[in-house]
């Protein structure tokens, strides 16, 4: 109990000092000393409150044989059931439990408690659960003795600040620790391992491995993620979630180059997005077995290939494909079969090449939207098209890309749009175009309608509008000469 004492005092004696002379203080402890969460609250309040809520928080709580608080997770969730036979006495350590039923027992020996009350294997997590750790030894019980089943020993319970910003003397930013060391499924390859059976990635945190073979590889972690914050209780844990938090990807995914101006975010077009549909939904299926269940492979293959199809056997176990380029994608049955189990992989294959646009042949919007909207004679407009010719290419057709405004109708002709109403293309063949930007600039203010239209020699009308409305923008007020 000495060490806690007058760890409670060092604390306290830091806490005291104020934010500059704890650096001072802490700086000059040296790069191995840990000094807990609670010293770094002192100066960053902010990422304290947000880190208690998060999952790093709470891997490892050190009940020490005291029955916890029935309150004492933040998110509400409940104390996990006791093992058959055992009392809180018995218990040393709850792991996890950041969500409900998910937590584990560790007894004063080190090892896990099996639900019916049998012991379980050693406690070897310590390497990713706590800070300051060293595989030598045991890691002793509140008691003071030694825990045979405990693999290794540690500064700090948890995965706290210092485990990824160094210990207290350190402080490094950026982290220098990377997320890919302890979320990951163990395999010195980094090779996803996948249960055929079960039809989902296998392996304890498996996400790091999968995102090292995602095309966003050479990214780090917390370009997405906000480590300070949970993802579990959406507590702000995903950057970039302007337009909802499973349309994250739309921070850096445009269909146009981000430095160009009007950039449009990709939409996800027709039935799946009126349908509310949003990109992790395909994009990170829940087919992943730990640390959340979402994929961390991301690009999704439009070929009729199944799951079980695409993996190889080594070293015994099931390992899933990768490419040339050493990345892998996601197969149609992981991602669609979950809600589509009537359709068969080539039926997935056609459609899911439809998902960012259209089943029909034209698609035409107006600042990414293509129903009615209001904007001032101050915003830029931008208005564009895309044509899907399928059955139907190579028949020859006459192409109107008009508008209707306060002047009158104009015309566009491939470069410009021109007074009245003419054709862009006459008796052309109809192919795919699959971006064409009509306007970029201010409007003045009033009703304009946008057509896009196309007339097959097969006698077929193909028509598609996008009404907008604009209004003035309020004049800012004059400013009045001093006299």
């Amino acid at each position: 109990m000495g060490g806690l004492v007058l760890g409670l005092m060092f604390g306290l004696g830091l806490l005291a000092l104020g934010g500059n002379a704890i650096a001072q203080e802490m700086a000059a402890l040296g790069p191995k000393t840990y000094v807990g969460y609670e010293i770094c609250g002192a100066c960053h309040e902010d990422k304290y409150e947000s880190y208690m809520g998060h999952g790093h928080a709470w891997q490892l709580v050190r009940t020490a044989g005291a029955t916890p608080p029935a309150d004492l997770y933040p998110w509400g969730v409940p104390l996990p059931a006791l093992p058959t036979g055992k009392t809180w006495s018995d218990i040393e350590y709850i792991v996890g439990n950041f969500k409900a039923g998910a937590g584990r027992f560790v007894g004063l020996d080190g090892k896990y408690i099996n639900a019916d009350g049998t012991a379980g294997s050693n406690y070897s997590c310590g390497k990713c659960h706590t800070a300051g750790y060293s595989a030598t030894r045991h890691q002793r019980n509140h008691l003071g003795v030694e825990m045979a089943g405990a693999v290794g020993t540690w500064a700090l319970d948890n995965i706290q600040c210092e485990v990824c910003h160094g210990a207290g003397g350190t402080m490094a930013i950026p982290p220098v620790k990377d997320c890919g060391e302890c979320h990951t499924g163990g395999d010195a390859a980094m090779r996803v391992q996948f249960d055929p059976a079960k039809s989902v990635f296998s392996g304890h945190h498996a996400q790091g491995d999968e995102f090292s073979k995602s095309p966003h590889k050479d990214l780090n972690c917390a370009l997405c993620h906000d480590p300070h914050r949970s993802v579990w209780h959406e507590d702000g844990g995903v950057k970039y979630a302007e337009d909802g938090v499973g349309m994250m990807c739309t921070g850096c995914h445009l269909k146009r180059h981000p430095d160009l101006p009007n950039a449009r975010k990709v939409r996800i077009r027709g039935a799946m997005g009126e349908i509310g549909l949003e990109c992790v939904e395909c994009h990170m299926p829940l087919a992943s077995a730990g640390g959340g269940g979402a994929t961390h492979l991301f690009r999704i293959s439009t070929d009729p290939v199944s799951a079980a199809d695409n993996t190889f056997q080594a070293d015994g176990k099931t390992w899933w494909k990768v490419d040339q380029n050493g990345e892998s994608v996601l197969t149609l049955d992981l991602v669609c079969a979950g809600c589509h189990d009537n359709m068969t992989l080539e039926q997935m294959a056609k459609a899911a090449n439809t998902i960012h646009r259209t089943t029909e042949m034209l698609d035409l919007t107006v600042n990414g939207i293509d129903t009615l909207q209001v904007v001032k004679d101050s915003d830029v407009v931008s208005v564009v098209f895309s044509v899907v010719a399928g059955e139907k290419e190579g028949m020859k057709a006459d192409w109107w890309v008009i508008s209707q405004g306060p002047r009158g109708w104009s015309s566009w002709d491939g470069k410009r749009r021109r007074p009245g109403l003419r054709a862009w293309r006459k008796k052309v063949a109809l192919v795919d175009v699959p971006e064409q930007h009509v306007l970029t600039s201010k409007l003045t203010a009033g009703h304009y309608t946008y057509w896009l239209c196309i007339y097959p020699t097969d006698g077929s009308q193909n028509l598609v509008s996008v009404p907008l409305y604009v209004t003035k923008a309020p004049k800012p007020p004059r400013k009045t000469a001093r006299r």
